[in-house]
């Protein structure tokens, strides 16, 4: 759509870090532009560091957990968690520095651990501005919803945590 001229060649490790070097070779000698992959973090990791003295960049797809420190080839498209909610706090306090933030979630250690790490990056307000919902029972009825939500004044931004769908399209609904 661009009008790029693009080659691109599929290679299959196998998930088998023996294979790397082999396939390493295969990419220098078409004098590759970048690689993206293998999938899996430590393969990737090894086709960063054979194909560093050729500067050629290595993309890593799907890992977030993969060790870019000291290989300035590698690079990662899934952010480490941390660096996530960073970003996601950023994002509030510069398009919704004057809304009160509300997060949505069912109490779980995990989604407080992330309620945790927003709030930890998030510019001080003047007043009492965060209320976390932490009662599924209580999100379930729309109508205890509307009324907590009714005793915050101002803006509201409500921040939905969690990966049940079910637990999501719900509370989209019900804030609808």
């Amino acid at each position: 759509a661009m009008g790029m001229d693009l080659m691109i060649k599929v290679y299959d490790s196998q998930a088998n870090q023996r294979k790397i070097p082999g396939i390493a070779k295969s990419i220098d000698s078409l004098a590759a532009d970048l690689v993206v992959g293998p999938a899996y973090g430590r393969l990737v990791e090894l086709m960063a560091d054979e194909l560093k003295p050729l500067d050629i960049p290595v993309i890593s797809p799907l890992s977030a957990g993969v060790k870019v420190e000291g290989r300035k080839n590698l690079f990662q498209v899934i952010p480490p968690t941390e660096s996530r909610y960073e970003r996601i706090a950023q994002m509030i306090n510069t398009h919704y520095g004057n809304s009160n933030v509300i997060f949505a979630h069912c109490g779980s250690q995990e989604e407080q651990k992330q309620v945790q790490l927003i709030k930890a990056h998030l510019n001080p307000r003047s007043e009492e501005f965060m209320t976390s919902i932490v009662s599924c029972e209580e999100l379930q009825s729309r109508w205890a919803l509307k009324e907590r939500l009714a005793g915050i004044s101002g803006n509201k931004l409500v921040i939905l945590l969690g990966d049940d769908p079910v637990f999501l399209s719900d509370i989209i609904g019900k804030l609808y």
